[in-house]
């Protein structure tokens, strides 16, 4: 869709500020007898899926066009993706769980980790036809340790670790928490927009010898995202 697109803005000479593109792991398509088929994607379906889009845009008449994800399905998918939205464009390490980065403008470090669990062998989530069979999956596991060293940073920055987890950031745990209630009152839709924001929050701070030693214990599924809050005073 994107290609015919792009080409359809080409061949009439119409611009492009952005591509809108949506991410469902899981979705019902319908073939010609009109018949649904469940489809669920690889665990990295979206990474390759969104690597694919910006090929496509950067070899396009319009390599500047911004990607945009523009549709999700839940309050925790929402904070997973602005997790990375806050990484530098620099990559300093890559590991299966997560990557660390600098910002080549301001120098500022950030980080995100991810803990999907080793349990699910990269498969897909696939769906469920309601929220209590859904939450079966909240006993995969294992926790995944994620331990780091980051040096040669300025003693006294700080840094901002967020983490979007089962207990943290879920209002559909708290939904169903309240009963599943289909009609939300005024005041249980305030609170699960408060749930929804809080996300486990802290702050770290780098020690006289410049080096940040991280060391949390992610849950599963959880992501986790550590960005340079602000410099030492005296810089």
């Amino acid at each position: 869709m994107a290609r015919r697109r792009i080409a359809f803005c080409q061949e009439r000479d119409l611009p492009i500020d952005f591509v809108s593109t949506h991410t469902y792991p899981t979705d019902f398509a319908y073939g010609a007898n009109g018949e649904a088929v469940h489809i669920t994607w690889y665990a990295d379906a979206t990474f390759d899926d969104l690597t694919l889009l910006r090929e496509l845009v950067r070899t396009s008449a319009y390599p500047d066009a911004e990607i945009h994800i523009t549709e999700w399905s839940t309050s925790p998918t929402f904070h997973a993706f602005t997790m990375p939205a806050g990484l530098g464009d620099r990559l300093l390490l890559a590991t299966p769980d997560g990557v660390v980065t600098r910002d080549s403008r301001t120098s500022a470090v950030s980080a995100v980790f991810v803990n999907y669990p080793e349990d699910m062998a990269r498969k897909g989530v696939g769906s469920a036809s309601s929220y209590p069979a859904a939450r079966a999956l909240a006993e995969v596991g294992p926790a995944r340790r994620i331990r780091h060293v980051i040096g040669g940073l300025e003693p006294g920055a700080t840094f901002l670790v967020e983490i979007v987890d089962w207990e943290h950031g879920n209002p559909a745990e708290a939904w169903h928490r309240l009963g599943a209630p289909l009609n939300l009152s005024r005041a249980e839709s305030e609170h699960l927009s408060r749930v929804a924001d809080a996300l486990l929050r802290f702050t770290l701070t780098v020690p006289d010898d410049g080096v940040l030693e991280l060391d949390v214990e992610l849950a599963p599924w959880a992501v986790m995202s550590l960005r340079q809050s602000r410099p030492s005073a005296g810089r």
